[in-house]
């Protein structure tokens, strides 16, 4: 199923050869660690989801290069080093699930950095759980004929929303706050994923953040629900209603003995 090479007593996965969709890479073969996945080991492969051990400290540039049908990527926060490029061509990766390991450097800014659509980020810190959106983002060249230059303008909120680090650790609240820009710039049914993300999940959600997020859903309730219907989420929908019961505004007949 994999080409490998062994380098200083690890495993470097160099290519992918079997024909599952989903791919969970080993911890060790024999018996040695694998750390590394080799430049352009899965390039071109018809993948679609992909668990990396915790042992893999370093990813080899366009590693995944134009690989069209991945759709999530499962991985710990310890790799130290992701290759330029790695996710060149992969515009099907919907979602991330990272596993935080405590007292080291995160990679998920890197990772982050590589995917410009829109992308959910399932965050594992321990037991504790958070759901995170990031909008898409692209950049457009502009001549500026005077100067004769190229000017590169970055349009959509989500390079904002993907600087939410300080020393590679993730700012929830900086996350929480960009959400005044998303509702200008994003559309609603991104927002509406957002929203519910952080308030199922509300990992280090401060109380300011949350009466933003439940004024949303408050003020949207009718199309959030019409949306959630046609998109045939159960969960959320259950979720919603049970929101709106614990959150209605009080009427007169509540006041009625």
């Amino acid at each position: 199923m994999f080409d490998y090479e062994i380098v200083n007593q690890f495993v470097r996965i160099c290519d992918y050869t079997g024909e599952d969709s989903r791919v969970e890479i080993p911890g060790e073969i024999d018996g040695l660690p694998v750390r590394e996945i080799g430049a352009y080991a899965f390039s071109r492969k018809g993948i679609t989801h992909l668990t990396l051990p915790e042992t893999v400290e370093k990813i080899g540039r366009y590693a995944f290069y134009n690989s069209g049908q991945l759709a999530q990527v499962s991985f710990y926060s310890s790799i130290e080093d992701l290759g330029a490029g790695a996710f060149t061509g992969c515009h099907n990766v919907k979602c991330f699930q990272v596993q935080i390991v405590p007292e080291k450097p995160s990679c998920l800014k890197e990772f982050l950095s590589e995917i410009s659509e829109e992308i959910c980020v399932d965050y594992r810190d321990g037991e504790q759980f958070a759901r995170l959106m990031f909008p898409e983002f692209y950049e457009e060249g502009v001549e500026n004929t005077p100067a004769r230059i190229i000017e590169s303008h970055t349009h959509g909120s989500g390079i904002h929303y993907r600087n939410c680090f300080i020393r590679k650790e993730f700012q929830f609240e900086e996350y929480d706050k960009r959400f005044t820009m998303a509702m200008h710039r994003e559309s609603f049914a991104f927002n509406l994923e957002l929203v519910l993300g952080r308030l199922q999940y509300p990992y280090r959600l401060s109380e300011a953040a949350e009466e933003v997020y439940k004024e949303f859903l408050m003020e949207h309730f009718e199309e959030a629900l019409q949306y959630l219907t046609e998109k045939k989420e159960l969960e959320k929908m259950s979720f919603l209603m049970d929101f709106q019961r614990r959150n209605r505004k009080i009427s007169a007949l509540d006041f009625e003995l």
